[in-house]
Parts: C-alpha cells; sequence; structure tokens
C-alpha cells in the first residue's frame, strides 16, 4: 500500500510558473460536509509548515488557483 501525500501529488506533476503555490487548496468532501486545507508551498519547501503535507484520499480535489499579478 502506497501513501499518497500532497508532497508527492506535487512531486509527479510539478507546479507550473503561473501557480499561486502560496494559495494551493485540497478539498475533501464526506459524508455531506465540506472540509477544505491550505497549503503554501513555498512554506513547506522552506521546513517551516510540515503538517500541511497531509494524506490524499480518494474523492480529494486539489486546487491550485493562478497566481494573481502583482498588477492586479
Amino acid at each position: 500500500l502506497h501513501e499518497h501525500t500532497f508532497r508527492n501529488a506535487v512531486a509527479a506533476g510539478g507546479l507550473n510558473p503561473f501557480a499561486g503555490r502560496s494559495r494551493i487548496k485540497v478539498i475533501r468532501s464526506r459524508g455531506g460536509a465540506a472540509a477544505e486545507f491550505n497549503f503554501d508551498f513555498d512554506r513547506f519547501v522552506d521546513g517551516k509548515d510540515l503538517a500541511q503535507n497531509i494524506l490524499l484520499l480518494p474523492g480529494d480535489t486539489v486546487v491550485v488557483p493562478e497566481e494573481r499579478a502583482f498588477w492586479r
């Protein structure tokens, strides 16, 4: 049995240069209730918030928004 963590999922697919790396969300729906988990990729890589590396479950949705342009 291989566990799928958020970090493993990102490592497998990578992030494109336009990804909002600090605003990633994992949405989990179970029994009609939804929960959201925030993931700040840069903080994680810097070793500042390793607890963000949650176990992904079947049905979880990972949302990586586009980074906001600084001029908007």
